[in-house]
């Protein structure tokens, strides 16, 4: 386990991250706090070790320090949240089949949960036209503002894309950063990141660096 510590004017916070095969466990809070833990699932170890590494940059960027970390002790709650979560979510993922979990929707639908975990509104089907998907994108992002979270972007397909992809076509995503300033800067540079994450999930996209283009996923069997 890797933790943080953030001790800056008013602020003691804590944040750390395990990985246990393809299941990356997140568990922050204020300094002696139980906190609060959350579980993701990537379809592979390897897309999880990269994503708890894009995090830990993350947060030694806004200026987390790496502490040494030591076992929970039994008799505390501290980090009891998160092993039984991981517990809760190894049985569901036992139940199902590794094959299925593997397949290119399932891995579509983990790299945008991986999007969401990095701050970006990650919507699929959203709309009918790029207009439409931008409103219930945006909707989200409202909603994560008044509750005191500021996305970082959003990005989506729309029902038209959907039904490009059912023929095997691939998918166009739209991206778009909400920066106050250097928009377009930070689009492209959200863009990048739209990249790596579908490569990490095993698809193989194509964009030309440009803000005025989409970034494709490649083709792939719609199943």
């Amino acid at each position: 386990m890797s933790r943080y510590e953030l001790i800056e004017g008013t602020s003691r916070k804590f944040w750390d991250v395990s990985l246990h095969g393809t299941q990356l466990v997140v568990h922050w809070g204020r300094i002696g706090t139980q906190g609060q833990s959350k579980v993701f699932e990537f379809p592979t170890a390897a897309a999880a070790e990269d994503q708890q590494s894009r995090l830990i940059r993350q947060k030694t960027a806004k200026g987390y320090i790496s502490v040494e970390s030591t076992p929970a002790d039994p008799k505390s709650d501290q980090g009891a949240p998160a092993k039984r979560v991981v517990k809760a979510v190894s049985k569901k993922r036992a139940s199902s089949s590794s094959d299925k979990d593997h397949r290119p929707r399932a891995r579509l639908k983990a790299a945008f949960a991986a999007l969401n975990a990095m701050g970006i509104v990650a919507l699929e089907n959203a709309g009918y036209t790029q207009s439409d998907g931008w409103d219930d994108v945006n909707e989200i992002a409202n909603r994560l503002l008044d509750s005191g979270k500021r996305p970082r972007a959003g990005v989506f397909y729309h029902r038209q894309d959907k039904e490009r992809g059912k023929n095997g076509e691939g998918l166009f995503l739209t991206f778009g950063s909400y920066a106050e300033q250097d928009t377009d800067a930070d689009s492209i540079a959200v863009g990048h990141i739209l990249v790596d994450v579908l490569k990490t999930h095993g698809f193989e996209p194509e964009w030309n660096g440009m803000l005025s283009t989409c970034v494709h996923t490649g083709r792939f069997d719609w199943k």
